[in-house]
């Protein structure tokens, strides 16, 4: 039985562990997601930008401060947008991983319960040809009661 216990805790630390890189997971995709999102406002806010710069140098006089703030604000998005690229790719190594981690996790648990089912079969089986084998002698003793009776 103590065997039994033994792979039962085995059992549940491989769960333990599962648990413990799925919620690695759901928060490597939620970064992901989150990184993702702040990408597309940068992408936008840039397009909004580029949009709108015809306006800031257009007909008449140049405002050359509202020029260079428009350009500096170009810059910083597409700096940030730079930055976020690298983000996203560990985001996604990160995802890739942890869900490789899961994959593991999840043959160790299948490992332990099919080891517990096979140890649990072969004491059921042990047990059974011991009864069996008590049975055969208290059958033998009882025939051979019968017989010296008789």
């Amino acid at each position: 039985m103590t065997n039994f216990q033994s792979l039962d805790a085995l059992l549940k630390v491989r769960e333990t562990e599962r648990e413990t890189v799925k919620l690695a997971l759901s928060e490597a995709i939620r970064r992901q997601t989150q990184l993702e999102q702040r990408a597309m406002a940068l992408e936008k806010a840039l397009a909004e930008q580029h949009r709108l710069r015809p306006d800031v140098a257009g007909p008449g006089q140049l405002d050359l401060d509202r020029l260079r703030l428009a350009s500096r604000y170009a810059s910083e998005l597409r700096r940030e947008l730079a930055q976020l690229g690298t983000s996203r790719s560990n985001a996604t190594a990160t995802v890739t991983q942890c869900q490789h981690a899961i994959v593991a996790a999840d043959c160790a648990v299948r490992t332990v319960e099919k080891l517990r089912d096979r140890r649990q079969c072969e004491q059921s089986r042990t047990e059974t040809a011991r009864e069996a084998k008590h049975l055969d002698e208290v059958a033998t003793r009882s025939h051979s009661q019968l017989q010296r009776s008789c």
